[in-house]
């Protein structure tokens, strides 16, 4: 689930750097997960750190603050109409800084039954999808780094290793 994946992730350190779930930023680093991780270590999917659920289809990163790209918007898909049928119709803008990657599939964000404001990383296309908060079959990356740095203290666990899953810690 993202929120144990989150909490977890939170609660790591690495030489005085906090610890957040995988923000991707550049098609290179999106390659690299595919690479490593998702094909090497036959992983089937990855939390990201990306959620919408503040506002519907405003995409950010880490919703508890951590890390270079803590609430920062990098994709928006705005409700635009109703379709003949009677569909709502939907339209991808540009987050307010066009720079920012994202690796959607094709249709997606879609938050399918009006209930999905996570995101995981999958497949051989390490392709980006919204999925329920509660979609528990999918591994955690803690990455490390702060804006600032922050003491380590007794209760925060120094972890360096990068891919632990979050079912093994239950």
């Amino acid at each position: 689930m993202y929120g144990f994946a989150e909490r977890f992730a939170l609660s790591r350190s690495h030489q005085n750097l906090s610890g957040y779930l995988l923000t991707i930023t550049s098609a290179e680093e999106n390659d690299f997960v595919r690479d490593v991780f998702l094909k090497e270590n036959q992983i089937d999917s990855v939390w990201l750190g990306a959620h919408d659920s503040d506002t519907e289809g405003e995409w950010k990163w880490n919703r508890e603050g951590e890390g270079p790209e803590a609430d920062k918007e990098f994709y928006r898909k705005e409700k635009r109409g109703t379709s003949e049928e009677g569909a709502t119709t939907h339209q991808d803008v540009n987050a307010p800084n066009n720079q920012l990657f994202s690796n959607w599939r094709s249709g997606e964000p879609n938050d399918a039954d009006a209930d999905e404001d996570c995101a995981v990383i999958s497949g051989n296309d390490a392709g980006w999808n919204d999925v329920r908060c509660g979609f528990v079959d999918a591994d955690l990356i803690v990455e490390f780094g702060s804006t600032e740095l922050k003491p380590t203290n007794e209760n925060s666990k120094d972890n360096g290793s990068l891919n632990e899953k979050a079912h093994e810690e239950l």
